[in-house]
């Protein structure tokens, strides 16, 4: 008891109030900004060190269930992916955890409203090919398949003339079929050799450099280019960034409507389309209504296929359950992507099962804390008692004084009345003795 004497005394309330406060607010700053800086990390993560793709990535990841967590792996791809070929990674750990996938269905829930397409048409002295790419597209457009507030050009190319390829090199954008019909039928055949041989085109330098407009146009919508031309593709250098690799990384299809030669298929770019996420298509008898039916499929169905797939999926994670951020990294077919996710933090009894000793010094000290507040709280009772009592006793003592003043003014009041009756006796018995 000597220490409690010695302590309590020498505690204010007010002050061990004020220092708990100060503690939990400290507290809880220095847990935020941990928050804070684990959610850096894990993002530092996920955008720079994890090689980001336009192909796949993990959303609606939910951890409710946790260790099991459930989520959604959205597939850019509209053919979809081989999912036993899926490999998970929590965070910097090279053990790889294969998920359960459940299901897969169209992300229709992120498609856009509008798009923005180019017409990237190959322009051949060859008037009847030319012709035939200018119907296709028409007879295409003519069912209603350009919405309002889509964003639709033309451009022509074959070779390079005077160091242009694209013409126009700066297209505008419309959503008017009637603008576009008129910017087909401005199209006039020009007869450029190519630097291959005669009858080639620069078809891959044309999609590259149509890539690369569209980057600068930045369209904040689906965007994607569809070629209509032959398989006479000139296999020169199409450029530093090789179209597909730029498709991909600007999240721009490539689709393509072929003018049959069997004879030149060499350099098709059948690949490149379906590489880019797009589609190829050729009729071996150049049919027209075909083409422009396929073509029409394409323009119908454009949102849909950008939009992507959603595979549901769920997997045991091996993180703790310590309430930080983690990064999920999805690694398929060389690519990656990542997303971050919060681990639940433990319960009460999870915490303690987990850290008994240091659950012992805290309830310890807490024990401790909780018993110098009770003695200090009893202390103050104690002395607030004793000033009430001593209030008590002061009021009692006024209230007494005031009481025996009281009694005395009245005894003496008592003496006075009966003094002036005796003189008024006296007065009287005179008065009756003088008559």
């Amino acid at each position: 008891m000597m220490f409690l004497d010695w302590v309590i005394p020498s505690l204010d309330l007010n002050l061990l109030n004020k220092f708990l406060f100060y503690q939990f607010n400290q507290n809880l700053i220095m847990y935020l900004i941990r928050k804070i800086i684990a959610t850096l990390v894990i993002l530092f993560i996920v955008n720079v060190t994890v090689a980001q793709t336009n192909a796949f990535y993990p959303k609606k990841i939910n951890t409710s269930k946790f260790p099991k967590i459930t989520g959604e792996l959205w597939v850019r791809n509209p053919n979809g992916i081989s999912s036993d070929f899926v490999e998970f990674y929590e965070d910097n750990s090279a053990v790889a955890i294969k998920p359960q996938f459940t299901s897969k269905k169209a992300a229709t829930d992120s498609m856009a409203k509008n798009k923005a397409l180019v017409f990237l048409v190959l322009n051949t002295y060859n008037s009847t090919e030319l012709r035939w790419y200018k119907e296709v597209i028409k007879n295409a457009i003519s069912r209603n398949n350009i919405k309002k507030g889509d964003k639709v050009t033309v451009i022509d190319f074959n070779n390079e003339l005077a160091g242009q390829l694209l013409f126009p090199d700066n297209p505008t954008f419309t959503d008017d079929i009637n603008a576009i019909n008129q910017k087909l039928d401005n199209i006039q055949p020009r007869i450029d050799y190519c630097i291959c041989s005669v009858g080639k085109s620069l078809v891959t330098q044309a999609i590259n450099q149509t890539l690369s407009l569209l980057e600068k146009k930045n369209f904040r919508m689906p965007t994607g280019v569809i070629v209509l031309a032959d398989d006479n593709v000139c296999n020169s250098n199409a450029g530093t960034e090789p179209p597909e690799i730029r498709s991909k990384r600007l999240n721009i299809p490539v689709y393509a409507i072929n003018y049959n030669n069997p004879l030149e298929t060499v350099n098709s770019i059948e690949d490149l389309c379906k590489n880019t996420y797009g589609d190829y298509f050729s009729d071996f008898l150049r049919s027209q209504s075909a083409s422009s039916s396929k073509l029409q499929t394409h323009i119908n169905k454009f949102l849909e296929q950008y939009s992507g797939l959603y595979y549901s999926f769920e997997y045991q994670s091996a993180c703790e359950k310590d309430g930080k951020t983690h990064a999920l990294r999805v690694v398929y077919s060389g690519e990656q992507s990542a997303a971050p996710f919060s681990a639940p933090s433990k319960n009460p009894i999870e915490w303690i099962a987990a850290n008994p000793i240091l659950a012992g010094i805290i309830f310890l000290v807490l024990s401790l804390i909780g018993v110098l507040i009770f003695l200090l709280i009893s202390k103050n009772n104690k002395k607030k008692a004793l000033e009430k009592m001593l209030e008590q006793q002061r009021i009692a003592e006024i209230d007494k004084k005031h009481k025996q003043n009281q009694d005395a003014l009245s005894d003496k009041m008592r003496l006075q009345q009966s003094e002036l009756e005796e003189l008024k006796r006296k007065e009287q018995v005179k008065k009756d003795e003088e008559v």
